[in-house]
């Protein structure tokens, strides 16, 4: 994100708005949606620049995952040990027959499950909100300081908070909806057609430094990683656990799934603290300058 920062500067949307606009497109691809959402939030960018954004980002991750696909069409699925005989075959073939678990996670939310995860979020945020307004006096903060709270909680208690994890998860994409359908109401058309070139570039730029980058230095001789983790290292980085699983399941790698959610999890967990930190220790000068 910095290096593209110093070649493509933003500086058609003002000093003030591109290292805001870098910092949320960083935590996207450290993160997720949900982590650009709250940079955005937190750093209050306009509608305009939010919409013409994610439009850009939403481009070059597609062509982002067909190059990664492209890349790794050698790399053929995982074989059964041959030492094991029928009984691994056995088993192979029942994991081939069952659905993938990223779809059958999120097929069916309970009720219940939803309304604990809705009350869980609802204590969370309104915690936050008492902090970052009555204690800190920052309510640009309240994001962070929920984000900081839920990985806290699920740290502590990881079974609690897994019997609501998919229901939370279900429920934060339909909740998720209208947040994009409000930003989308509040740009203007013209704005985000004359930004989002710029922005296209910029994210091509961010994403594409970063693949050179994680398969020069992991598949060199001093990590010597196969081409299968680093892709996924990469899946994990700029689309997130779900992606990443979801590759897995497509190319049958299945004794990478669970690292590849854990590595995508651990970038959900770190992106809003480390692109704000970031934006403000880093970017913010770089603009100043320009």
């Amino acid at each position: 994100a910095i290096a593209t920062f110093k070649l493509v500067p933003l500086a058609a949307l003002g000093a003030e708005e591109s290292w805001k606009v870098a910092s949320a497109l960083a935590s996207r691809h450290i993160g997720g949606a949900v982590n650009f959402i709250a940079v955005a939030q937190t750093l209050e960018i306009s509608g305009d620049a939010v919409a013409a954004a994610l439009a850009a980002d939403n481009l070059i991750c597609a062509l982002y995952f067909m190059a990664i696909f492209y890349i790794t069409r050698n790399v053929g699925p995982e074989e059964s040990d041959p030492a094991s005989g029928a009984g691994a075959q056995a088993k192979e073939e029942d994991l081939e027959s069952s659905p993938p678990p990223i779809e059958s996670e999120s097929e069916h939310i309970s009720t219940y499950k939803a309304g604990l995860a809705v009350c869980f979020s609802s204590l969370v945020c309104g915690a936050s909100a008492f902090l970052a307004t009555s204690v800190l006096g920052r309510p640009g903060v309240l994001i962070p300081i929920a984000t900081l709270i839920t990985v806290v909680i699920a740290t502590c208690f990881p079974n609690r908070m897994q019997e609501i994890a998919s229901a939370g998860e279900g429920m934060s994409l339909l909740i998720m909806q209208f947040f994009f359908a409000t930003v989308g109401m509040s740009g203007a058309i013209s704005k985000v057609l004359t930004m989002a070139p710029l922005l296209f570039v910029f994210s091509f730029l961010q994403v594409a430094i970063h693949l050179a980058l994680i398969l020069l230095i992991g598949r060199s001789k001093i990590f010597n990683y196969s081409l299968k983790e680093v892709i996924l290292a990469s899946n994990a980085n700029v689309g997130g656990p779900t992606t990443a699983a979801a590759m897995c399941a497509a190319k049958q790698w299945r004794s990478y799934f669970v690292p590849s959610m854990l590595s995508g999890i651990l970038g959900y967990s770190i992106a809003t603290f480390v692109s704000i930190a970031m934006g403000y220790g880093v970017l913010k000068p770089l603009a100043m300058k320009f």
